[in-house]
């Protein structure tokens, strides 16, 4: 009995010690990673007491000063803020200072792997924000397909377009996860549709909703809400929001004009 009790605790011991090496590891990932963070915690080790004030008296507010992102697109190039999941084509979009758009010419390729298609975006910079943008869009093509995205790699992201559907348009949110085809999570027919748009997404606490306008800027309709976790990414900080079109594989020339982008 003895002996086992003994077998015991030596196993107790390891474990112990393995634990602290795990957790002294840690501790130097974070002070390399993350300093601030780092002197905080030397400063208040009772992490699990950390709370609303604390953040107050350490951040003094100045994470809400954060000031928005706004392209008018009325420069002559576009802004440095926005990316492309892989190098653009060229003839990919065009942008003059003269009329102030963002033309994004559509392709026939959709998001997938390995493959270039007309999206670019703006990174996410906190979990919550707002993502709006005005577009113009008009066709005759069944299926072309022009709106906005939020994606994290080629095999991850939500759509929500409009589209050419039986003489009518149809919004439409589609999510494609990982090792799974894409699916439609809510469609809608636009009756009042007009050629113009303003697309809008909340995220605010673990979710995003997603909203439209065909009228006046401030008027807006709700479409469908979903949980931010279905494009979360190891390998990304944040998702991006950004802008899309495709023509499903048709070799046609389409396009969609983009007045602004905010995100806030």
């Amino acid at each position: 009995v003895k002996h086992k009790k003994d077998d015991d605790n030596h196993e107790k011991n390891i474990l112990k010690e393995k634990q602290e090496k795990f957790l002294v590891f840690s501790l130097l990932c974070l002070q390399i990673a993350y300093p601030l963070v780092y002197s905080l915690l030397v400063e208040e080790p009772d992490f699990v007491k950390w709370d609303d004030e604390l953040a107050r008296r350490k951040t003094q507010r100045s994470e809400e000063n954060i000031e928005a992102f706004k392209d008018d697109f009325e420069s002559e190039t576009l802004h440095l803020e926005w990316n492309f999941r892989r190098v653009p084509q060229k003839g990919t979009y065009s942008i003059n200072n003269k009329d102030g758009f963002l033309r994004l010419f559509s392709s026939k390729n959709v998001i997938e792997n390995r493959k270039g298609c007309s999206l670019l975006g703006i990174r996410q910079k906190e979990s919550d924000f707002e993502f709006l943008t005005k577009m113009m869009f008009d066709t005759d093509e069944p299926g072309v397909q022009a709106g906005i995205s939020l994606f994290q790699k080629d095999d991850n992201y939500f759509t929500l377009t409009i589209e050419k559907y039986k003489g009518q348009y149809l919004l439409k949110l589609l999510l494609k996860e990982r090792k799974n085809e894409p699916v439609v999570i809510k469609d809608e027919i636009l009756r009042s549709y007009n050629g113009s748009i303003i697309f809008k997404v909340v995220s605010d606490n673990r979710s995003y909703k997603y909203y439209y306008s065909l009228d006046e800027p401030n008027i807006f309709n709700f479409l469908t809400e979903t949980g931010s976790d279905k494009i979360l990414s190891k390998g990304y900080t944040g998702a991006y929001c950004g802008l899309y079109s495709t023509t499903n594989g048709k070799d046609i020339d389409e396009h969609a004009d983009f007045d602004w982008a905010i995100l806030k």
